[in-house]
């Protein structure tokens, strides 16, 4: 998933991209944003669905981005894109992170 978002993000760019992860509340918060064209609002939600890309698709399978919401939903997380603060795209995912266990009572 990480590999998905990140390899979006280098494929768009025109100069710039940033990568994030950082923990919020229980979950692992993870963002790659680049200052490439972005992705238009209408487009958004569709980008994750199997057997769609966008109309201005670089050349690949297409499956990077659905392959990454299925990994979210499957571990309890989810995707979405947002517009990135240089314009381009910023990909982002949760995942809820693992409690921690007690070790076992010495004895």
């Amino acid at each position: 998933m990480v590999t998905n978002l990140v390899d979006n993000a280098l494929k768009y760019a025109a100069s710039q991209v940033e990568v994030s992860l950082r923990a919020e509340e229980g979950q692992a918060l993870l963002r790659a944003s680049d200052d490439g064209p972005g992705i238009p609002p209408e487009e958004r939600a569709a980008l994750f669905a199997f057997g769609t890309q966008s109309v201005d698709a670089k050349p690949g399978s297409g499956l990077g981005l659905q392959s990454a919401h299925r990994v979210a939903l499957t571990h309890g997380g989810r995707i979405w894109a947002e517009e990135s603060t240089w314009g381009g795209a910023a990909l982002h995912a949760s995942l809820p992170l693992a409690e921690e266990e007690e070790p076992p009572a010495a004895g």
